[in-house]
């Protein structure tokens, strides 16, 4: 619903990599299960999806070997354990530029472990959908 996904869901300082909205029902067969994106507004997710995300961006960086002013999307897939390990990480799309891709993977498996589920949250495992840009400086894809 174009409502719930009113504008971009996150945007780093810099402005030149900004998490942002993800389809909602996206399913890919590698990991088989249904995704949250990480700008879910489901009130029980969205505190802790935040923390997810202000995570990623303290060690999401823009790749020193890529080319400067590249730009691309990767659609990135990674499934939270309840003590905040990550299981798995998959693209879902690439970039097609591999150091953007590897970038935004690193960044993912530097940032992890996560806090904790909260236990508010029923849920043993978050499979979690993220759309990862990487900008011009001041401008969005």
């Amino acid at each position: 619903d174009a409502d719930d996904r009113e504008r971009y869901g996150f945007k780093a300082p810099a402005k030149v990599l900004t998490i942002g909205d993800s389809p909602s029902s996206t399913q890919t067969p590698q990991i088989g299960s249904k995704y949250i994106p990480l700008d879910s507004k489901d009130p029980d997710l969205a505190p802790y999806l935040a923390q997810v995300k202000e995570r990623i961006l303290q060690f999401w960086q823009y790749p020193e070997e890529a080319q400067p002013g590249l730009q691309g999307q990767i659609d990135l897939a990674f499934i939270v354990e309840r003590d905040g390990n990550v299981s798995e990480i998959k693209i879902v799309s690439s970039s097609n530029h591999k150091a953007l891709d590897k970038g935004v993977l690193e960044a993912i498996e530097r940032a992890a472990p996560f806090h904790p589920i909260p236990l508010e949250i029923k849920e043993k495992r978050l499979p979690l959908l993220g759309t990862f840009l990487y900008n011009k400086l001041g401008h969005k894809n």
